[in-house]
């Protein structure tokens, strides 16, 4: 199980790994009681499809680990970064700067197609940057850096066009910033994430109430208690 689904992402993301499906259909085109040893003595040509089998099988598993390995590190950065920002009384931002981004740094070397891994290196630098602005003045541009890199991996995610908004914004670039919050809505019309960032992005930025209002309601009815969408409706209703 674990080889045939490091095996996916092999496939996808190395395409040296067709090769496994010439196997495949190798193996299938004999009858499982075939004398296999006979097969590698009669054939030369056998014997060395089975050894560049053996070793193709351990490159596929090696990069099978990288993968579990990279997503077992981001499952732990992004719950230490949950418990860090929304449950400890004490923020730590040396932490979030020290110990989180050095997790998702291991995970992003260990699988550089991880987009979500990208994604949460880019959140953790924003809420660095929004807690301290001055000390932490270079992260701007190193978060449109990585969103522009999630961004060209792939441009079908609504997290990556999501993140590259914000960064848009945050690096002073609020006009072409609408249209990256525009493709992420496209992608996700009903998650909540994207409506209450569109409805901020329109209230703070451009000053169109109207339309904050519109993605604000329905932020709202997929999370009716959100603090933050709260905060933002009373701000609306004066």
């Amino acid at each position: 199980t674990f080889i045939f689904a490091g095996f996916v992402h092999s496939f996808v993301y190395t395409p040296i790994f067709i090769c496994f499906f010439v196997l495949g259909f190798y193996i299938l085109n004999f009858k499982f009681n075939v004398d296999y040893f006979y097969i590698i003595r009669k054939s030369i040509s056998h014997y060395l499809f089975f050894i560049c089998t053996i070793l193709l099988g351990l490159l596929f598993t090696y990069d099978g680990l990288k993968t579990f390995k990279s997503q077992s590190l981001l499952e732990e950065a992004q719950a230490d970064f949950q418990n860090s920002v929304f449950v400890v009384n004490d923020y730590d931002d040396h932490l979030l700067d020290r110990e989180i981004v050095g997790l998702v740094d291991k995970s992003i070397l260990s699988n550089p197609h991880n987009i979500d891994a990208w994604v949460l290196k880019n959140e953790v630098l924003n809420e660095l940057y929004n807690y301290n602005p001055i000390k932490y003045a270079s992260y701007p541009s190193k978060m449109l850096d990585i969103s522009e890199s999630a961004l060209n991996a792939s441009k079908r995610y609504w997290k990556t066009w999501l993140r590259h908004a914000i960064s848009l914004v945050i690096s002073g670039q609020s006009e072409v910033a609408e249209a990256a919050f525009k493709r992420s809505i496209e992608l996700a019309p009903y998650n909540f994430d994207i409506n209450l960032f569109m409805a901020l992005y329109y209230y703070q930025t451009d000053k169109r109430y109207k339309e904050a209002q519109i993605f604000l309601d329905t932020a709202l009815s997929i999370r009716p208690n959100q603090s933050d969408a709260l905060s933002l409706f009373r701000k609306l209703s004066l």
